[in-house]
């Protein structure tokens, strides 16, 4: 088979490129077609997420804290889990920090995401977390009932057996 036909056979008769090797890829190597179109930045990681109070570390805080994300471009989807065994001697509004990259600064821009939470001390019905307008903070709102509104977290809304899983989805600055 020449170049010309294999080629050809890569290509169907929509116009979709097909790759007859499991986990292969594609190489762009013409880098003058590289424009705002072309995917040039994937990235995936793990980040450590922290509970803070009043914008603190709480003393005396134990317990289990990991996060993943994945960005492409400048869209990151990050993912946490917290399991806290010691909640510490932190007052005031909850907050988690350490997002890994910062948010987009633009005061239109806020992003939210989802959370589950599991704790003893709290009758919680909605749990949201919010990116806050700039930074790498995310603010814990709660309503207790579906027709109160969302007010933030405080320390007395956590004990000793908290767990949080939650993902959000922002546009970072760099």
């Amino acid at each position: 088979m020449s170049n010309a036909q294999y080629l050809a056979s890569l290509v169907n008769s929509s116009g979709n490129i097909n790759i007859p090797v499991s986990n292969a890829g594609i190489n762009f190597n013409n880098s003058s077609a590289i424009g705002a179109s072309t995917l040039t930045d994937y990235e995936v990681g793990t980040w450590t997420p922290a509970c803070y109070f009043n914008g603190s570390a709480s003393s005396g805080q134990t317990g289990s804290f990991n996060g993943f994300y994945t960005k492409v471009g400048n869209s990151v989807v990050a993912t946490g889990k917290i399991d806290i065994t010691n909640l510490g001697s932190g007052t005031g509004n909850f907050t988690i920090i350490g997002l890994p990259f910062s948010a987009n600064s633009n005061s239109n821009f806020r992003a939210t995401g989802t959370m589950f939470w599991s704790s003893t001390a709290s009758s919680f019905v909605t749990i949201v977390p919010l990116l806050t307008t700039s930074g790498t903070t995310l603010e814990i709102l709660g309503a207790t009932s579906a027709s109160n509104g969302l007010s933030d977290l405080t320390n007395s809304n956590l004990n000793n057996s908290t767990s949080l899983r939650f993902a959000i989805s922002y546009i970072a600055s760099f």
